[in-house]
């Protein structure tokens, strides 16, 4: 998870997600829209940005995509600040 506190008071954080939350390794934790919520319970939601992952002949890239398209294994992009 990486998080970012911008001066204005809003926080960015992205979030590996999946359709199901479980834990992959001791030290990475994958989030489902319910473990999201428990995370951010206190905190109001200004954008959310799904991505997923892209391996091509021309590199490899994170690429905006749908949150269904995310379900099976990608990342979201929080914009948060308190209530």
């Amino acid at each position: 998870m990486s998080r970012i506190l911008k001066r204005d008071g809003e926080i960015l954080i992205t979030v590996p997600y999946a359709r199901k939350a479980r834990l992959e390794r001791p030290f990475h934790r994958i989030y489902d829209d319910t473990t999201l919520e428990e995370m951010i319970k206190d905190l109001v939601i200004r954008k959310r940005q799904y991505a997923k992952y892209v391996n091509t002949s021309n590199g490899d890239f994170w690429k905006t995509c749908s949150k269904s398209e995310s379900q099976d294994g990608g990342i979201v992009l929080l914009k948060l600040s308190k209530g």
